[in-house]
């Protein structure tokens, strides 16, 4: 298990990693759900708080645990994001993945 001022650091590298727009099928919210221990989780929840970043711990259509990256309106910027902030935090050691809620 990470420590919470390792998932700090791994959740500001994240947040902080740049993106490109990636081929988007339709207009929805992109989140980054986190997997892990429940420490884990609640230390990257503290983390996106003090990052002013929502965190959303139920979500009905998408993954509970998750970090929202934006609304993507098929441009594909949101769910870009979204796959650098999962790719960023799996390099870290965090286990997440990228999910979506589509309108």
């Amino acid at each position: 298990m990470m420590t919470k001022e390792a998932v700090m650091v791994a959740v500001a590298a994240a947040l902080a990693a740049p993106s490109e727009p990636v081929r988007s099928c339709g207009c929805g919210r992109a989140y980054v759900a986190v997997c892990g221990e429940r420490a884990e989780v609640n230390a990257v929840a503290a983390a996106c708080r003090k990052a002013g970043v929502l965190f959303v711990r139920k979500n009905y259509c998408a993954a509970s645990n998750a970090i929202y990256c934006g609304y993507d309106n098929a441009d594909g910027r949101a769910l870009g994001k979204a796959e650098a902030v999962a790719k960023v935090l799996n390099a870290h050691g965090l286990r997440c993945y990228v999910d979506t809620q589509e309108d």
